[in-house]
């Protein structure tokens, strides 16, 4: 399997940089790459016309420069662009504003045996905590802190800031 840059920064409490591309141009990718300063790229697919051909070189050019790639995926059909470019080299999916609960717990249940990395952004507290392995709080720009579940909803900091005092998971 390959190396996922960025699971083991963000697993070590190390920062990452990462640029998101919204243009399915594998030459962009290398460009990316030749500067030598990502740790990732993040292929917008939700606003780009891209084909699987395409996809596939663009996850050749993300491993020929040590970058861990990432998609974020429209919302239908969300598992097969996921298989697909995961497929194509691409370690990490992004599944933005996810419709319901039992959409991401799907997706999950799919990819997470295989070692995927999957990035869940939601504002529901209760629903993602419930089915993520790691949480992350950021709050006015800054990464605030990271943990599992369980520790983000036992943190008075955490409870303060985000989740309110009466928060229960």
């Amino acid at each position: 399997m390959r190396r996922n840059k960025l699971r083991e920064l963000l697993k070590a409490g190390n920062p990452s940089v990462g640029t998101h591309l919204q243009i399915s141009w594998p030459s962009i990718v290398e460009l990316v790459g030749h500067t030598g300063v990502f740790d990732y790229v993040e292929f917008v697919a939700e606003y780009a016309p891209y084909d699987l051909y395409t996809l596939e070189n663009m996850g050749r050019a993300i491993d020929l420069f040590d970058m861990t790639g990432m998609i974020k995926v429209e919302q239908q059909p969300r598992t097969y662009l996921a298989v697909r470019a995961i497929g194509s080299g691409i370690q990490n999916v992004l599944f933005a504003d996810p419709r319901t609960v039992e959409d991401v717990q799907d997706i999950i249940a799919r990819l997470r045996d295989r070692g995927i990395g999957l990035l869940v952004t939601d504002h529901r507290a209760r629903e993602t905590l419930a089915i993520t392995d790691r949480a992350y709080l950021i709050s006015d720009g800054e990464l605030r802190t990271s943990g599992t579940s369980q520790a983000l909803a036992d943190d008075p900091e955490v409870r303060r800031i985000y989740l309110g005092e009466g928060f229960r998971m």
